[in-house]
């Protein structure tokens, strides 16, 4: 298939960079999870926990693969949650007005391993 008139390049990658990446990915998601949630976070998760609902922060998922902010076992439902300003670097308020576009668009992403997270 041609993309404005170009021919793509197939790129073949050695396997030991496949595995690299995936290994480095999966570090990544791990110091994530090590880490202390951020004060919009704990105060997100003091929220859902005073509604009675059971949850856990920073929980893997199964695949190792991703770390949810905030995940409810009952429900198998994870939450991601990003505050108006996560994304601004300096004086560049063009990211952030995209941010919120792209999330408005999309307001929530479902992620269903046959029930197993």
């Amino acid at each position: 298939e041609k993309l404005e008139g170009r021919v793509p390049v197939e790129v073949a990658y050695p396997a030991w960079l496949t595995v690299d990446a995936r290994d480095a990915w999966k570090r990544d998601v791990q110091v994530k999870a090590a880490d202390t949630p951020g004060p919009w976070l704990q105060q997100l998760a003091s929220v859902v926990g005073q509604l009675g609902l059971q949850h856990e922060v920073y929980r893997v998922t199964g695949d190792g693969y991703f770390c949810m902010d905030i995940y409810l076992p009952e429900y198998d439902v994870a939450v991601e949650f990003n505050y108006k300003m996560q994304y601004y670097k300096g004086n560049d308020i063009s990211i952030v007005s995209r941010r919120e576009a792209n999330t408005e668009r999309m307001h929530y992403t479902i992620r269903n391993d046959d029930g197993a997270f």
